[in-house]
């Protein structure tokens, strides 16, 4: 993981205003994060998507990833109330990454498998 967190943390900052980057570091954080859920690694795809989030308040990009980010780093709250920003945002987008409110696959109902033990 360390040369690709490099990888990203030397892309930004080449380029510091870049929510694509952004968007991709913290979904490759997230995506580790599921793997080794004992790193720091869900922590920080929080920090990074809130970075995009800050850069580009309503990406639809940005605000699945930060989503996604809060479901691994188990904030539940704030990743639903996430979730339904980016459905109002972008309806289809949001359904096609997250899933549909009350359908067993959404965001919310995989957020509560994962905080449960």
């Amino acid at each position: 993981m360390d040369r690709a967190a490099q990888a990203y943390e030397a892309a930004l900052a080449a380029d510091r205003g870049d929510v694509l980057i952004r968007i991709e570091y913290a979904r490759f954080l997230v995506s580790y994060a599921r793997v080794y859920p004992q790193s720091d690694a869900a922590g920080r795809a929080v920090t990074i998507a809130q970075s995009a989030i800050a850069l580009a308040p309503r990406n639809i990009g940005a605000l699945v990833a930060l989503a996604e980010a809060y479901r691994v780093d188990g904030r539940v709250a704030d990743a639903e109330r996430t979730a339904q920003l980016a459905r109002e945002v972008s309806p289809n987008y949001a359904e096609q990454m997250l899933g549909s409110p009350g359908n067993d696959a959404d965001l919310g109902s995989s957020l509560i498998a994962v905080s449960s033990p």
